[in-house]
């Protein structure tokens, strides 16, 4: 597969995993209680918490800030997975063809 197409392909797996989280939460009404106050926590490694009643809100704009974070550490860890797969099997490669094959 060339590097564009896997490139692109990451950056959709991590746009939906970081994109997709506030979905999944919203959809599925995934709260917790607070003061009888609905919060919505989502986003990993960077947190959003969404209750605009409460001071524990993630500012408005800190919100694309964490999405943009959530988006590059996504991608960063795919890149690195790819290349990281693509090495092993480069070096596997590599051993297969310095194997010299005897048959006695």
């Amino acid at each position: 597969m060339k590097t564009r197409t896997i490139i692109i392909l990451v950056a959709v797996a991590a746009a939906g995993i970081a994109f997709g989280q506030r979905a999944v939460v919203m959809g599925w009404d995934d709260f917790t209680l607070v003061d009888s106050h609905k919060v919505f926590s989502y986003g990993f490694p960077f947190r959003i918490v969404d209750s605009p009643d409460l001071p524990v809100h993630t500012p408005n704009w800190q919100i694309p800030l964490r999405l943009a974070g959530n988006f590059t550490a996504f991608t960063f860890v795919g890149l690195f997975v790819v290349w990281l797969f693509r090495s092993i099997r480069d070096r596997a490669h590599h051993h297969e063809d310095g194997v010299t094959h005897n048959v006695a």
